[in-house]
């Protein structure tokens, strides 16, 4: 029976989303928490995450004793956090969980960051900027919105309400800020998943393109461009009610009544 010393095996962390690594480290829920010597894997198990933001995750890492954390996005703040605990990072790898750490034992990562997968997703905006800009769009266009912890789960950023036109009831839209991942189209999936039936609308803000559009349309979510003035350019939404063009089942004469002016 071969005996493994302590001081010859190491704890590697892998942040989960389904079988992937996930798109955001300060998102993820479950990860792989494997122990590796130098040539294979000794043991490996799937843990919780059970806490609400990235520094909780932190503690999460430091408390089940991990030397190298394998993940796809992570802000730079909680990088530091990290490296400052003297945890590896290896970064931007878009792979199934498994094969990256099979990668990772094999050598194939070392302790430089991994492969970044090419994306026309890339939104090129501050999340706290696209956050700003859009709380002040959708006030100024007559919403209440919320915002932080009582907005929902990951990734709603915002909820946003206005009385309908029509007959005057509430319509809730939950609102994505597209900059939390390297992976929108993934963050979009989660999104779908997380605002369901308790909202009628769903919009996800980011820069414009054929790629976002087809996957927003796939998912029956609006796509905002924060590179248009929606006030301005969309004065008459289909839809009757500002800063939606989908008609929202319940609310078809919002619709008609916005034409009729």
């Amino acid at each position: 029976m071969l005996l493994l010393r302590l001081e010859d095996m190491l704890k590697v962390a892998i942040p989960l989303y389904g079988d992937d690594i996930a798109p955001c480290f300060e998102a993820a829920s479950n990860f792989i928490i494997a122990t590796v010597n130098d040539s294979s894997e000794v043991s490996v198990t799937i843990a919780q995450c059970h806490e609400a933001e990235g520094v909780g995750r932190i503690r999460f890492i430091r408390d089940n004793g991990v030397g190298t954390l394998i993940c796809n996005g992570i802000k730079d703040f909680y990088r530091g956090m990290l490296q400052a605990d003297g945890v590896v990072v290896i970064s931007n790898l878009g792979y199934p969980a498994r094969e990256a750490l099979n990668l990772y034992i094999n050598g194939k990562f070392g302790d430089r960051p991994g492969k970044i997968i090419p994306s026309d997703y890339a939104c090129g905006i501050l999340l706290d900027d696209l956050l700003c800009w859009t709380k002040d769009i959708f006030e100024n266009s007559g919403y209440q919105v919320k915002c932080g912890g009582d907005a929902g789960p990951f990734p709603i950023d915002l909820t946003a309400e206005i009385a309908c036109p029509a007959c005057h009831n509430p319509i809730r839209v939950a609102i994505c800020c597209g900059a939390h991942m390297y992976r929108p189209d993934k963050e979009i999936q989660e999104f779908y998943h997380v605002a369901g039936s308790d909202y009628h609308a769903r919009i996800y803000v980011h820069p414009e393109s054929s790629e976002m559009s087809t996957c927003c349309h796939e998912f029956g979510i609006e796509l905002l461009d924060p590179y248009t003035d929606p006030i301005t350019n969309r004065k008459l939404f289909a839809s009757g009610i500002p800063l939606l063009q989908n008609v929202i089942r319940g609310h078809e004469k919002a619709a008609g009544s916005k034409q009729r002016k």
